[in-house]
């Protein structure tokens, strides 16, 4: 049942929810991915812009409150455009796209979409893997240095608990939230209807789940709260089937 209403949460599209002007935020991180990560090799960053005008990218960058550098990175964001940014220095966009855009026609709740994003190399930082309020804040800055978008993810109550369970992303279920701080608004794609495992690939090993460049055609509206997860109110969600290719629903 858990799975079912996150699943109908994320009905509506972009569309719905665009703010006047641009408005380009974090809808999907893959922070703790059970491929090969010891520099965040397979970790990666989804960004789309839910508002009604382009956003011109020159200079932005992830940063978070360790001391490694991400790099720059410049793209045109149309709305209800979605940019995937990955390590650059461990994976080509070819590796990248051959691990998660083969499988994503036959994805359950895909219905066959085969969302177009681009993917954008940056030098990595690092995403934290234990998760804590005080660590990690990832943010999006501009080229001046002011935040576009922060998230301060957890593997705490209401946040997904992935700190044992890697492999599956965190994504954003409210594309209309203003506080996207809050773990009520996110959901463990394992969780999502449309969500796949990623193919063998470079440093991908095909057991991660996420939902990268989906963010254009199942985002929401304003979907009911999230409720905070613990053993007695909400189930793990569905375990992921090592044998297919496809998260089972």
């Amino acid at each position: 049942m858990y799975h079912q209403r996150i699943a109908a949460a994320v009905a509506l599209g972009l569309a719905a929810t665009a703010a006047a002007g641009p408005r380009v935020i974090i809808t999907e991180i893959m922070y703790n991915p059970a491929s090969v990560e010891g520099r965040g090799e397979s970790e990666w960053v989804e960004i789309a812009n839910v508002g009604d005008e382009d956003a011109h990218v020159k200079g932005w960058r992830l940063d978070d409150e360790d001391r490694d550098d991400w790099a720059p990175f410049d793209c045109e964001i149309p709305p209800g455009g979605v940019v995937v940014l990955y390590n650059s220095g461990a994976v080509t966009e070819a590796d990248f796209r051959a691990a998660w855009d083969v499988p994503q026609a036959d994805a359950p709740g895909s219905a066959g979409r085969e969302p177009a994003y681009q993917a954008v190399g940056v030098s990595w930082g690092s995403l934290g893997n234990q998760a804590a309020g005080d660590n990690e804040t990832l943010r999006l800055l501009d080229a001046a240095g002011a935040v576009v978008c922060e998230v301060n993810y957890s593997h705490q109550p209401p946040w997904p608990d992935l700190a044992a369970a890697h492999g599956s992303s965190i994504a954003l279920i409210d594309h209309a939230a203003e506080n996207l701080s809050d773990g009520r608004v996110w959901a463990a794609s394992r969780e999502l209807q449309g969500a796949w495992k990623c193919r063998v690939a470079g440093v991908f090993a095909g057991r991660d789940v996420g939902s990268p460049g989906l963010a254009a055609t199942v985002g929401t509206g304003n979907p009911p709260p999230v409720p905070p997860r613990s053993p007695s109110e909400a189930p793990a969600g569905p375990p992921v089937d090592r044998d297919r290719d496809q998260v089972p629903f």
